[in-house]
């Protein structure tokens, strides 16, 4: 099991951050279009985060987004990518075929490529608590 404490998950968001910001300047893309959208409910904290220090805006889902009307570049955030279930979801596959990116905390060894987020601070094997869960939890 790997424990995540909180001074690492704040140097996870870090990692999370410069890849994201290489790509923005790499890209020339226009902050005020880059958007991030969190995995209900392991992604929302990551999101807070990364919204706040990146100084970009967060949209709660992308139920109620339309590609191309205030954001065209969204990046969806998620605490561990794992068997890509989550990543296969009609919402979020509509949201990859938009271009949408995916930035993750951890990515486990495993996840299939096809899923793989294009950001992540972490590869492992074992099982993840993050320092806001009270205990193992699916």
């Amino acid at each position: 099991m790997v424990d995540i404490s909180y001074n690492e998950f704040v140097e996870m968001i870090s990692a999370l951050e410069q890849q994201i910001e290489d790509y923005i300047l790499e890209n020339n893309i226009d902050r005020k279009k880059v958007c991030l959208v969190p995995v209900p409910r392991g992604g929302y904290v990551a999101t807070i985060y990364l919204s706040h220090k990146m100084n970009v805006k967060m949209i709660s889902s992308l139920f109620s987004f339309i590609p191309g009307e205030d954001y065209s570049h969204i990046i969806i955030v998620e605490d561990c990518v794992d068997t890509g279930k989550t990543m296969r979801y009609p919402h979020y596959i509509r949201g990859r075929k938009y271009g949408a990116k995916v930035a993750a905390l951890v990515a486990k060894t495993w996840t299939p490529e096809d899923c793989m987020p294009e950001f992540y601070a972490m590869t492992t094997d074992q099982w993840v608590v993050f320092p806001w869960e009270t205990k193992e939890s699916e």
